[in-house]
């Protein structure tokens, strides 16, 4: 098993994001300004002045374990794993984590899985601590 039987190209993911990156480097913000990006050699996570500090943002998602979620029926550890990856990202920018916000796009709502991974993504926040 692995990504590319999966459907996901990763030469191509990567190839994408250098391209979205560099198109992003040319920002109207300069050094110094706040909201002025900070190159990276490498990371997952952005950072942007913001004043005396800096603030790295990250965006994660879970990616192929939804479907398998989907397919099981059990959506428990889906936002443990959202909250972890997005943590890890930070982490590997040299940044502390201090909040996190959710997004969750579904093809169709339901209250009850909505409400499980509220529960799982509280939980993940809760152990971050």
């Amino acid at each position: 098993m692995d990504y590319s039987s999966s459907g996901v190209d990763i030469d191509a993911e990567g190839k994408a994001v250098s391209s979205l990156i560099n198109a992003l480097s040319q920002s109207p913000r300069k050094k110094g300004q706040k909201g002025a990006p900070v190159q990276l050699a490498g990371g997952f996570g952005g950072i942007v002045e913001f004043g005396e500090s800096r603030l790295a943002l990250a965006t994660d998602g879970v990616g192929s374990k939804l479907q398998l979620a989907n397919e099981i029926g059990r959506w428990e550890g889906v936002g443990i794993d959202c909250v972890a990856m997005n943590v890890n990202d930070l982490l590997c920018v040299g940044a502390e984590p201090l909040a996190f916000v959710d997004y969750i796009a579904v093809p169709k709502t339901n209250p009850d899985v909505h409400a499980i991974l509220g529960s799982s993504l509280s939980e993940a926040c809760r152990r971050a601590r």
